[in-house]
């Protein structure tokens, strides 16, 4: 399989897993939960969680802004082919659908400390957006290693 078709095919697999599982992420529904008291073990649990998404958007949104930068010429930076900048646009994708999924998230347990039910964090709306954002968070870096990788070689076979 070529790089060409490899670098069609990744932002394209991006875009719609990330828009299905969007979907897929809007049908689940809360079930309905007895108020129940924040015990402070899951005080601790939802603040590291908390900190694990903070640092994930926080990450997210600086990739994308620099990467953002390079593809709109505002930023100097390697010189790429068009495969790479097409890949370049998959690991944003990835970014933006990990910066979406944590705020989600956040709204998520939001909504069920603002109704009572701590529980409802352990559920599997903000379980699997939990997840996606992960998910896509580690494939974006996949994706940016993988061009590391392209740059690093082709300038290996270019000096030699």
């Amino acid at each position: 399989m070529s790089l060409k078709v490899v670098a069609w095919t990744v932002p394209a697999a991006v875009v719609a897993a990330g828009l299905v599982v969007l979907a897929w992420t809007w049908s689940i529904n809360f079930a309905g939960c007895a108020v129940e008291e924040l015990t402070e073990g899951a005080k601790l649990a939802i603040a590291e969680l908390t900190d694990t998404v903070k640092w994930t958007l926080t990450l997210s949104v600086g990739l994308i802004g620099l990467f953002g930068s390079l593809a709109l010429g505002l930023k100097e930076g390697p010189q790429l082919t068009p495969a790479a900048w097409l890949l370049l646009v998959a690991a944003m994708c990835c970014f933006a659908f990990a910066a979406y999924f944590a705020l989600m998230w956040r709204t998520g347990v939001a909504e069920a400390l603002l109704n009572g039910c701590p529980g409802m964090i352990t559920s599997s709306r903000l379980k699997t957006r939990f997840d996606m954002m992960t998910y896509m968070f580690l494939a974006g870096l996949g994706i940016l290693a993988f061009i590391l990788c392209h740059i690093t070689f082709a300038r290996a076979w270019r000096s030699q």
